[in-house]
């Protein structure tokens, strides 16, 4: 290898070494100037949800409750007119696709919701599919129903997320 070739490649080299330091540098600012904001978004998001279905008129308090399920997310304990009125879980299973966020509401005994909060890596024709077990479970009041037929992974991905959030966040009736 001739001199003018060495040095060349050890120029090239350099430059393509100082442009990663300075783009890491850049992601690494990026992501410390962000990330706070990012999971105040995403609580409001959860926060939402929850409120889209207990109403405006509920509140909600975390529960520390001591909880083996890696899948579930936070639990809350609903509060209506000053006094608990169910639990509502986040739980994040895994679909077709990835993750599932799903919000399980319990009160009074009952299932009395199942919300998809966010399915970004799920595809959108079988998300929609599998959405038919939630009637299913919400009908019969067991998370163990038939997956809906075409959207397999995305239905027990519901399916485990009602079971998962019966069985690891709520206490026993």
């Amino acid at each position: 290898m001739n001199d003018s070739l060495k040095k060349d490649l050890l120029h090239l080299g350099g430059a393509l070494l100082a442009i990663t330091v300075v783009v890491a540098l850049c992601l690494g600012c990026v992501d410390a100037l962000t990330r706070d904001k990012i999971a105040a978004l995403k609580e409001q998001q959860v926060k939402d949800a929850m409120g889209a279905v207990c109403g405006t008129d509920a509140t909600f308090e975390p529960l520390e409750a001591d909880i083996d399920d890696e899948t579930i997310q936070d639990a809350y304990q609903i509060i209506r007119d000053g006094s608990p009125d169910g639990i509502c879980v986040q739980v994040a299973p895994s679909g077709y696709g990835g993750e599932i966020t799903v919000s399980v509401t319990v009160s009074g005994g009952q299932i009395t919701s199942i919300e998809i909060v966010s399915a970004p890596d799920e595809t959108p024709a079988y998300l929609s599919k599998a959405t038919g077990v939630i009637e299913k479970i919400l009908t019969r009041q067991i998370p163990g129903v038939d997956a809906v037929s075409g959207a397999t992974f995305s239905s027990e991905g519901i399916m485990e997320a009602v079971e998962n959030a019966l069985s690891g966040a709520i206490p026993p009736s």
